[in-house]
């Protein structure tokens, strides 16, 4: 369907925004040193509102994909059930977490990085999918 085909391409764009920022990050942290002398942390912190901004707009893409829940497949139907369990217990953990911080930052960013990765792979598939009806 072509609204599922929008929805996949949005969403794969601020995937890709947000994955080049963050190489972006890598590269400057442990390439080339220069972390410190560019004002440090400031490209860390516009990587970390891209990845909040990914965040609502997957749980936004994912909510109209539930308005068209009767036209997805059995097995979109099953993916996009995982990925709010998923998402629930990412949430859950975030703020449980949260009190701790540290170097916990850093496996939560990992883990919002595969769940958006995830995502994708759920528009992709309904993008792909032949429109069903039950």
């Amino acid at each position: 369907m072509k609204r599922f085909k929008y929805l996949h391409n949005l969403n794969l764009i601020g995937y890709l925004i947000t994955i080049t920022l963050f190489v972006m990050f890598f590269v400057e942290l442990f390439l080339i040193n220069t972390f410190e002398l560019n004002g440090g942390g400031y490209l860390f912190f516009i990587c970390i509102y891209a990845l909040i901004f990914l965040g609502g707009f997957h749980v936004l893409l994912s909510f109209i994909l539930l308005t068209q829940w009767r036209n997805l497949n059995a097995d979109c139907k099953q993916l996009l059930k995982v990925y709010f369990g998923i998402v629930a217990i990412y949430g859950i953990a975030f703020f449980l977490i949260m009190a701790f911080a540290g170097i916990f930052i850093y496996y939560m960013i990992l883990l919002a990085l595969g769940i958006a990765t995830y995502f994708v792979a759920v528009t992709y598939m309904a993008k792909q999918m032949k429109v069903t009806k039950g």
